[in-house]
């Protein structure tokens, strides 16, 4: 599926000159780096260069890999995506979010042929333990697997950013626990995010 693109007029908020600017009805994987990048939200004013993220409905489709990514900003769950609009993939892995930021992760995690539900599940792990230790830690995002095959992720402080990288035995381990003890899901749309993590352990 390729990226279909359209066309919005947008007021600066420094400047207010107005612009055309450039969104996705829906996005592919020949845009797959401006995603994993961030840079696809990202707008300089060709006035004045004031820096703007604009977020806006949309979703990353894979096609090949079979999962689909819907980002609804102002949606307050899942019930956002209809049927009808669910039918277009049958089978696919599909998922909401509600933010850039977990968007783009998402993006991420499945395009590196990651078990998202792993992934969470191991972010809520590594949260706890860090967060006993420093109480500023706010959230914790996968970023990539490096090349030596660990997974690395963004540490968010409140007035800090690190990263961590943790070793893929400790991914395989939470699969594990994952194929074995969590539920399968049902061909339809889940938010997987800490939350769900955190709802998997109480």
């Amino acid at each position: 599926m390729n990226s279909i693109e359209k066309q919005l007029q947008f007021t600066c908020p420094k400047c207010k000159e107005e612009h055309k600017v450039t969104c996705f009805e829906q996005i592919g994987p020949d845009q797959k780096e401006q995603v994993m990048n961030s840079s696809i939200f990202q707008w300089d004013c060709e006035s004045c260069g004031h820096k703007v993220k604009l977020v806006y409905p949309t979703m990353y489709c894979n096609e090949e890999k079979k999962f689909v990514i819907f980002l609804r900003p102002n949606a307050a769950d899942a019930t956002c995506i209809g049927e009808e609009e669910q039918a277009r993939f049958p089978g696919f892995t599909k998922r909401f979010c509600k933010t850039a930021d977990t968007f783009v992760e998402k993006v991420r995690v499945l395009e590196a042929g990651l078990n998202d539900q792993a992934i969470e599940l191991l972010k809520l792990i590594t949260f706890a333990k860090i967060h006993v230790e420093n109480d500023t830690m706010e959230d914790i995002f996968f970023y990539r697997m490096s090349e030596s095959g660990s997974l690395e992720f963004t540490l968010m402080y409140k007035e800090d950013v690190d990263g961590i990288d943790i070793d893929f035995s400790m991914y395989e381990n939470v699969l594990h626990i994952v194929q074995d003890e969590v539920p399968p899901l049902e061909d339809d749309v889940y938010c997987i995010d800490l939350n769900w993590a955190g709802a998997q352990v109480v």
